[in-house]
């Protein structure tokens, strides 16, 4: 595997990636990143190829910046059934958007499955990338995000900023 790691305004990442795409985002500072690859990939070799996984990373610092509402990352998705048809739903949500837990499962068609899909955002390692900071606790706070609540919280204001300043410029451009 190739991994890749960077800073980001909302702190460190690290990028990992196979022949099939990008299997890993997380946020981990600096220090972090050798555990956390041995943790999460026991068996894997990794070299570090900051050169080719620089495109990849700048689109996930963007979109942590809040400057970028979509990617073009190709991910190597791996969970259960479950777990990806939860992880396929959260990208479709807009950015700046946000969800309910009850709200996902319900699109998936499975209204009884709500700590089900908490739990597979929980489990999700394609921070940013697959967008399970935009699922939120009925009650909307951000509750329940892997890397922090704060963070999430955060991640969410940025998103919701930009669709602002985009809608504003749309609105300046057709009053000139």
């Amino acid at each position: 595997l190739k991994f890749t790691a960077f800073s980001t305004p909302l702190g460190g990442m690290v990028l990992v990636a196979g022949e099939s795409g990008v299997c890993s985002v997380q946020f981990v500072e600096q220090a972090g990143v050798s555990r956390l690859l041995k943790a999460e990939y026991p068996n894997a070799e990794f070299t570090r190829d900051d050169a080719r996984l620089a495109r990849w990373a700048r689109q996930v610092r963007d979109l942590v910046a809040g400057e970028k509402v979509s990617h073009d990352i190709p991910l190597d998705i791996r969970g259960t059934v479950f777990q990806q048809k939860v992880w396929q739903q959260l990208q479709k949500i807009p950015s700046g958007e946000t969800r309910t837990y009850s709200e996902v499962a319900g699109a998936m068609g499975r209204n009884s499955a709500v700590r089900a899909v908490a739990t597979a955002c929980a489990s999700n390692s394609l921070a940013v990338v697959v967008p399970c900071h935009r699922v939120i606790h009925k009650d909307g706070s951000p509750s329940g995000y892997r890397w922090g609540a704060p963070r999430k919280q955060r991640l969410l204001m940025r998103e919701q900023r930009r669709i602002r300043e985009t809608q504003r410029g749309r609105a300046t451009t057709k009053t000139n």
